[in-house]
């Protein structure tokens, strides 16, 4: 565009040029109308003096001395028409670019927008996968430490009495089926709470009745020094030998209680597993 620009200035200067150049000719005409003229003396008729002006035939635009002056003027007019009209065809391109640019300006920003409010949204959602990576993180490591559960025996192999006539025990339970989590001890019987919850336990004793016993047994369910549930047996007569006994509870335990079963009399157990106590947790408070 630039360039036709150029083009379109160089040829108005040209035009400029020969526009003046045939007002100097012109002029020059004029003056040479004026030359002395010599009286007819027949007819009293003015007629143009003879005298010969230089330069009469190249003014009058003879075919060897160059082209025509109005040729070159008519064809440096429709050039200028050309010029002209591509300038306002190329102006009109320039206007319709401009106005195309709006309009993408407008939809850029417009995008812009758009992308800010989603880079927006991103952000919220990694601050929400974050915490939730983080709950499921506690989850796991509460679901790990809330798989509570144990069951034992009494016996981990023989069969035979065990027990006391002069008094409570804590019966130890030494055959462990089960002890996720480890918080059934073997050696002591008891069983201590890992975590704030509910738990469930079960025991079972097995009565076999022997003349040097005493006829009353008696299996007891202690939270920490407290007795919760009982269960026992008494012989009436020699007919009945043996009788089974069994108790469960639901507990809301803290951290660090500790259950365990104590018998007054005695207890049986065998290789069929008779006497137990088993426990687990419902779940976390």
């Amino acid at each position: 565009m630039e360039t036709k620009l150029k083009t379109c200035s160089a040829l108005l200067v040209l035009l400029f040029c020969c526009l003046s150049g045939v007002q100097v000719q012109e002029d020059s005409n004029n003056h040479s109308s004026s030359a002395p003229v010599a009286m007819d003396s027949v007819g009293g008729r003015l007629v143009e003096d003879q005298i010969e002006r230089p330069g009469t035939e190249t003014e009058m635009g003879d075919p060897a001395a160059g082209p025509d002056i109005w040729t070159e003027f008519a064809t440096l007019r429709d050039k200028v028409t050309e010029m002209k009209l591509d300038l306002r065809w190329m102006e009109n391109r320039v206007t319709a670019a401009e106005s195309r640019g709006e309009e993408l300006q407008k939809q850029n920003d417009a995008q812009n927008v758009e992308l800010e409010a989603t880079y927006l949204k991103l952000q919220d959602l990694e601050h929400r996968l974050i915490v939730s990576e983080s709950q499921v993180d506690n989850l796991k490591e509460e679901l790990a430490t809330s798989k509570v559960a144990f069951s034992a025996s009494l016996l981990a192999s023989g069969n035979g009495n065990m027990g006391t006539v002069s008094g409570d025990f804590t019966v130890i339970y030494e055959n462990v089926f089960t002890n996720i989590g480890n918080h059934y001890s073997p050696y002591t019987g008891y069983f201590t709470a890992p975590k704030k919850g509910m738990y469930f336990f079960r025991f079972t004793c097995y009565f076999v009745y022997e003349p040097e016993f005493h006829a009353v047994h008696i299996s007891r369910l202690f939270l920490n020094d407290n007795p919760i549930v009982v269960t026992g047996d008494s012989f009436d007569h020699l007919k009945d030998r043996e009788d089974s006994g069994s108790n469960g509870v639901v507990l809301q335990l803290e951290v660090g209680d500790v259950v365990s079963i104590k018998v007054n009399g005695y207890v049986w157990d065998d290789k069929y597993h008779r006497t137990t106590f088993s426990g687990f947790l419902l779940f976390p408070m």
